[in-house]
Formats: structure tokens, C-alpha cells, sequence
């Protein structure tokens, strides 16, 4: 299926009217789009012949706003992501220069090696981290047939109450993307260290995509916040951090081709790498975020964060399908 056939496809079923779709025909970003939309489109086929969230739609919308999201809608599971979103993505990665040339010059040893610039390996990984995560709304969401949407942008007004449901379904649906994301930078790193692969070249590449990844998560939020657990309809960018270095480090554990060579990454260690590193890409004006205040404040709450993460995690939640699951089912095949 081509993208033009989706648009054609998605209005005739009702699911989305013809003003709301964004068609990348005539776009700057034609060939990136192009690309993505085929990535995307080819997994969500594989996917559907083995999950039951079929038919499918996968489609861009007019909206500037940075939010994408998943859903049902008439019968059918519904992948959005907005114009706004791809743009974001574009300003803060894609077109960053500077943070190729941070990258490059504090960790050249290992960004050298790489075929691409850092800026396009970050616009990379967090392209990919969305459709993973809006893939595992899908799974979670099949399990009912009522139409239903689940967004990634924080309530803007600021008066959202505390939705624990919510946050088990983004730290679940954030689980399952970052495995797989993990299995593609492994599969990079792999690809261009071969058995060149160190602790400080592995180190250095998770580290630099971690603080992409954190990044990327605080542009979800209107304002840099203070850290909050029970509290907003969404988990605070620090908790999902957290979870995310989690299972870097857990999927670096048990790779077969880190374990033979011998590389073993310390959570802690990478969590708090990923941060100072923050620190420095936010006081050289290459990411324009300003939470430096809210990292310092965030040496004595790494205990709180694991303790409620951990309970998260347990994803006691008897609605929805649980997308680690599908997972785990693919991983034993």
C-alpha cells in the first residue's frame, strides 16, 4: 500500500475526515516522510498478521501541535502522528548542526566511526521510539473494540488529575519501544565496531541516544516540572528515563553479542551519564529545554523514582493488554 491509498482508504471507512490529513506530496520533508511512512507501514503489516489490530491506519495530520497518538476508530486501530511532531523532530535533530559538532568533538572516538552524523542518529531514534510507542498503544488497545484514543502530549491545561491507568500504559507502551529501539542501535553498534565493540564506545553510543530519547520526552510537556508521582495524566519525563535506561541496560545484559564481549552497563551509572551529559548539551545551547535546576534537585529521588516505577511496571490493569506480552511472545519464537 502506498500512502495516497491509505488517505483514500482511512476516508472512505470514516475514520478520518479529508481536512485533517497531512499529504506529504508536495513537502520539504517528501523523502523523509516517504521513507518513514514505508518503515512504519511494512511493520504494522507483519505486525497485524500476528496481533489482532486489523485493519489499520497509518496516517499524518495537520496538526502543529507535538503530539501524536493511537486509537480505535470505527473498528479500526488508528496511528497518527502530526505534522507538528515530524517538525519538532527535524528542528531539535535533523537540522541541529551544533549537536553533531558537541557529539563529535567530546566522544570522537566512538562518533567518527559512524556513518552518520549525530543529529541524524538522534532524528533517527526518536522517529523510530514514536511509532514503537504508538505500536503499543495498538496492542494494549486490543483487547477492546470501543473507539478510544490515547495521546502522548501532557494535558495543556494544566489540570489534569492524577490518572494511574494512564501512566501504566506510557511506561508500558515506552517499555516496549525502547527494546526495541535498543535491538537497533545493538544492531548498529554490531554493524559498525564489529569485534571492535568496547565498554566505552557501547557507553558512549547509549548515553548520546539516551539524552536524545530524554529530550524527546520533555518536548511532550508544555513546562519543565518538577518531579511528581502521583500527580498529571502522564508520568514525569525523568520517571520514563529512568525506565527507558532500564531496559537499555537490561537489553545490553542479555545480547548475546555485548555478553561476548564481555560488556556489562550499570544502570545507575548510565542514568546519571545520560543527565550530566544533559547538562552540558543544555548550558551550550544545543538542546533548548531547561531543567539543569530539576536534575541537580534529582540526586536524592532516584530511590522514590525506582520504588513507584517498579510498581508501574506490574501493569495491574485488567482492561488493557499488556504490549510487553507481544513481546515476549515474538522473543521466544
Amino acid at each position: 500500500m502506498n500512502y495516497t491509498d491509505e488517505i483514500k482508504g482511512a476516508i472512505a471507512a470514516n475514520v478520518v475526515l479529508p481536512e485533517d490529513v497531512y499529504d506529504f506530496s508536495e513537502s520539504v520533508y517528501k523523502e523523509f516522510l516517504t521513507n518513514y511512512y514505508k518503515f512504519c507501514r511494512d511493520n504494522l503489516d507483519i505486525q497485524s498478521k500476528q496481533e489482532p489490530i486489523a485493519p489499520n491506519v497509518f496516517l499524518f495530520t495537520n496538526s502543529f501541535e507535538v503530539n501524536a497518538g493511537a486509537g480505535i476508530r470505527k473498528k479500526h486501530f488508528v496511528i497518527e502522528i502530526n505534522v507538528g511532531l515530524i517538525r519538532s523532530c527535524f528542528e531539535n535533530y535533523h537540522d541541529n548542526n551544533q549537536l553533531a559538532d558537541f557529539i563529535t568533538g567530546l566522544l570522537p572516538e566512538t562518533f567518527s566511526k559512524f556513518d552518520n552524523p549525530a543529529n541524524i542518529l538522534a532524528f533517527q531514534i526518536c522517529t523510530q521510539f514514536t511509532y514503537y510507542h504508538e505500536l503499543a498503544h495498538l496492542f494494549q488497545l486490543s483487547g477492546t473494540k470501543d473507539d478510544i484514543t490515547l495521546k502522548e502530549r501532557y494535558n495543556l491545561s494544566g489540570k489534569s488529575g492524577y490518572d494511574r491507568v494512564k501512566h501504566i500504559l506510557e511506561i508500558n507502551a515506552d517499555t516496549f519501544a525502547t527494546i526495541n529501539v535498543a535491538t537497533h542501535i545493538e544492531q548498529y553498534i554490531e554493524r559498525t565496531f564489529k569485534d571492535k565493540v568496547s565498554i566505552e564506545n557501547t557507553m558512549d553510543t547509549f548515553v548520546f541516544f539516551g539524552c536524545c530519547l530524554l529530550n524527546y520526552t520533555l518536548n511532550f510537556s508544555a513546562k519543565p516540572e518538577e518531579i511528581y508521582f502521583e500527580q498529571q495524566d502522564h508520568p514525569h519525563s525523568f520517571l520514563r528515563q529512568l525506565n527507558v535506561v532500564l531496559n537499555l541496560t537490561h537489553h545490553v545484559g542479555h545480547s548475546p553479542y555485548f555478553q561476548k564481549a564481555g560488556i556489562v552497563l550499570n544502570e545507575g551509572v548510565l542514568f546519571r551519564s545520560i543527565l550530566d551529559l544533559y547538562k552540558q548539551l543544555e548550558a551550550k545551547g544545543v538542546f533548548k529545554t531547561n531543567i539543569t535546576g530539576i536534575i541537580d534537585d534529582s540526586k536524592d529521588l532516584s530511590k522514590p523514582l525506582a520504588n513507584y516505577l517498579f510498581s508501574l511496571l506490574q501493569f495491574e490493569v485488567k482492561e488493557y493488554r499488556n504490549a510487553m506480552d507481544v513481546w515476549n511472545k515474538s522473543a521466544t519464537k
